[in-house]
């Protein structure tokens, strides 16, 4: 079960850690980072890894440049800010998950590149720029990619537990793309069961963000009912947030999504609103037939707004919908029993913040 892969051995919780920081942190001046009460904590977090982050990687090198490109998409530092919250919320310095804030970014950036690569999404654009597969060839891209599989774990504090998680964060992640790639090689026609897609939804998003969050919380000193709570948190957001991408592909034109938009369609991904779709128009409907043949290609610009029209009637996106606030909710209620402050408030934010802009989103397609 997914649950388990980073609670089982939460009874051998260390006691707080001392980082071991590399190189790359002696160029910090931590008394400039220190926490102001009106400064956003997102804002603050995100500033913070992108320093670290800047020079870690030389930029003349030739097989750093697609890697620096995918290091730097994020905007907000998801990773990073959980792995910050970790600590911060069980009273420990955030700052003293520098280490892990990183490693978690830096392990994002290698599945980012691996995930724009022509076996598997073939994306073109990420952030509104050019993937590092169109800028700089698809071996480059890859063997990039390779310089960083395992750097991240020079990152981490010397502490088991702490590489158990990253290892099981990483491997599940890459399980994720395994179940998902096997759904694509199934009919376009065909409709599964919705729970495995939501399974496959954790296991994308939920893991790497679990490993985060928690990881910061051990090396403050978190109890085990605490990273357990943590856990579920990140569980549940990750599913949110996945589940958000379902829709954001489908329902946002990609100059504001900031990549590719209807790839789930062209690749024959089984996402809850194309499968939902399937599963409730009748088998004779013509709507039914037009996402089916749409499936496989790159529908054109007026194709893509009479599938969105069909999406939208047959109550798809508001089940999507329906499934994101679900799942919001679930990983917001995991958090009451850890202690109230200025983390909490920020996790608690976070969920809703991504549903705000998702809402937002959907209402500039739907106006077009």
């Amino acid at each position: 079960m997914i649950n388990s892969i980073t609670i089982d051995h939460l009874d051998q919780i260390s006691s707080k850690l001392t980082v071991s920081f590399e190189e790359v942190f002696k160029n910090i001046d931590s008394s400039s980072f220190r926490l102001e009460t009106n400064l956003n904590l997102m804002d603050f977090f995100r500033k913070r890894v992108n320093e670290l982050l800047n020079n870690y990687y030389p930029k003349e090198h030739i097989l750093h440049q697609p890697l620096n490109r995918a290091l730097f998409y994020s905007r907000r530092r998801l990773r990073a800010t959980l792995a910050y919250c970790g600590s911060g919320i069980v009273g420990g310095i955030p700052e003293s998950a520098d280490s892990i804030a990183m490693a978690y970014e830096i392990i994002t950036a290698n599945y980012v590149l691996m995930d724009d690569s022509v076996i598997l999404d073939a994306g073109t654009i990420r952030a509104n720029m050019p993937t590092p597969r169109v800028e700089y060839g698809e071996v480059m891209a890859l063997l990039s990619a390779c310089t960083m599989q395992l750097e991240p774990m020079l990152l981490l504090p010397d502490n088991k537990q702490l590489k158990d998680i990253f290892y099981q964060s990483s491997s599940y992640t890459v399980m994720g793309w395994l179940l998902e790639h096997k759904l694509t090689q199934l009919s376009a026609d065909t409709v599964i069961d919705e729970d495995e897609i939501l399974h496959t939804c954790q296991l994308l998003t939920g893991p790497l963000l679990a490993g985060a969050l928690t990881s910061g919380a051990i090396i403050s000193g978190g109890t085990p009912e605490q990273i357990k709570a943590l856990y579920h948190y990140a569980m549940d957001f990750g599913c949110a947030y996945q589940l958000s991408d379902h829709i954001v592909d489908l329902m946002q034109i990609s100059d504001k999504s900031g990549k590719d938009n209807f790839s789930d369609i062209q690749t024959n991904k089984k996402n809850v609103v194309i499968n939902h779709a399937l599963q409730t128009l009748p088998i004779d409907d013509p709507q039914r037939k037009t996402i089916i043949d749409a499936i496989g290609t790159m529908p054109s610009a007026s194709k893509k707004k009479e599938l969105q029209r069909i999406f939208q009637d047959s109550k798809s996106i508001d089940h999507c919908l329906e499934l994101v606030k679900q799942f919001s909710s679930q990983a917001i209620s995991h958090l009451q029993e850890l202690p109230e402050n200025q983390y909490r408030s920020l996790l608690e934010r976070i969920p809703q913040m991504y549903m705000e802009e998702l809402l937002k989103s959907m209402d500039y397609s739907q106006g077009e």
